[in-house]
Order: structure tokens, then C-alpha cells, then sequence
């Protein structure tokens, strides 16, 4: 198990990644920063949702790590405040199979 995370930017952008500790995460991405970042939400996940919650996501890709705050983004950020597993699981399985 790892730590999702999510970081947002002063300009709306969020970060959605993994590490062992989100909060080291945040240090790392800060250092690169010349604005103060947040550390929005983190959960607890196998590691391979953060590739499955990237695919899902790719609409609102903007570059790197770093997505748009789109309805999907700020549910999925949502959901990570929750630490709903579940469902996150199944708000996933439903991005995927939209049209």
C-alpha cells in the first residue's frame, strides 16, 4: 500500500500521485515551487490506482502529474478526503465506461 495524494496550486492546478508519505511528497514538489503548494487529500491505496486514476483522468490532463479541476478531478479529490476505497473503485469504474 502506498499514499495517493493529491496537491493543489495557488492556480487550481492538482497534483494526483503516490508515495510512501504524502507529506514528503509535498516537501519534494515544493522545493520546485515557487508558489506554496497544499496538500489537499491522501488515502491509502494499492499502488496501481494511481496509473488507473491518471487513465481515467486523462481529459483533464495538463502536464506531468498536474490536472485541471474538473468535475472529475475535484470528485476524485473528494473521495481521497473520504478515504473511501470503494468508492473510489467505483467512481472509477464509472469514468471509464462513459461515453
Amino acid at each position: 500500500m502506498i499514499q495517493l495524494y493529491a496537491i493543489t496550486a495557488p492556480n487550481g492546478l492538482i497534483n494526483i500521485g503516490s508515495a510512501y508519505t504524502a507529506s514528503r511528497a509535498l516537501d519534494t514538489i515544493q522545493n520546485g515551487s515557487p508558489e506554496r503548494l497544499e496538500l489537499s487529500a491522501k488515502m491509502s491505496a494499492p499502488s496501481e490506482l494511481k496509473s488507473a486514476l491518471h487513465a481515467a483522468l486523462a481529459l483533464s490532463h495538463s502536464h506531468g502529474e498536474w490536472f485541471r479541476p474538473t468535475e472529475s478531478v475535484l470528485r476524485v479529490v473528494e473521495l481521497m478526503r473520504m478515504q473511501d476505497i470503494g468508492a473510489m473503485l467505483a467512481y472509477l469504474e464509472l469514468l471509464v465506461d462513459a461515453p
